[in-house]
């Protein structure tokens, strides 16, 4: 997912996360995963404040060939 500039303050990410996360546990899910960047410190953010902990770090390595 992602909103375009203008709409980062107006909360409008915020509000589909947690739409989104309350639909996924009143259909029995328990746990919610996701993958950001690190360096996306604007979505890091957004998933720390409703309730997203780092469990893990992941490496890559690509070659352009």
């Amino acid at each position: 997912m992602r909103c375009r500039a203008m709409e980062k303050t107006l909360g409008t990410g915020r509000s589909l996360m947690l739409q989104g996360l309350l639909y996924l546990k009143k259909n029995g899910l328990h746990e919610a995963q996701l993958h950001v960047l690190t360096n996306n410190k604007s979505a890091l953010s957004l998933y720390e404040s409703v309730g997203f902990a780092i469990s893990k770090e992941e490496q890559r390595y690509r070659i352009h060939l």
